[in-house]
């Protein structure tokens, strides 16, 4: 018998899987899962307010996660942030260092600041191919 469509989306050790028929039941052996490769990027920490010349508090944390969106400690990349800004907005510019390597599939951008006020502060991290991500406005 195959079954089509099972999955388990988060990585983990100790699964297992019971399978009933009727009165019958039967338990698979224990197996873990493992984390796939580096599919997108998340932030984990996003600045709540910018003050003109002042870093960004607290200082946005990016990670790495696989298409399970379980953490990539293995993930090296390089992430870039860049400022959104929406129309009509007063030109900002977003300054500090704008891409640092992921370490142990970890980064935080301890020194981005804005040289504007900015009434809808949103940034943007990415790293081509991962699926970006977005600060909320």
């Amino acid at each position: 018998v195959v079954f089509h469509g099972l999955a388990i989306d988060r990585a983990g050790a100790g699964y297992s899987l019971a399978f009933t028929a009727g009165a019958g039941r039967v338990i698979s052996n224990f197996f873990s899962v493992s984390v796939g490769p580096a599919a997108a990027l998340r932030i984990t920490r996003s600045p709540t307010f910018g003050v003109f010349g002042v870093s960004l508090d607290p200082a946005p944390r990016v990670i790495a996660v696989d298409a399970g969106l379980n953490w990539v400690s293995t993930s090296a990349v390089t992430v870039t942030a860049s400022l959104l800004l929406p129309e009509n907005e007063i030109p900002t510019k977003l300054s500090g260092t704008l891409s640092r390597p992921l370490a142990s599939g970890v980064t935080t951008f301890s020194s981005l600041t804005v040289d504007n006020a900015v009434a809808s502060l949103r940034l943007l991290f990415s790293s081509p191919p991962l699926t970006p991500a977005e600060t909320p406005p």
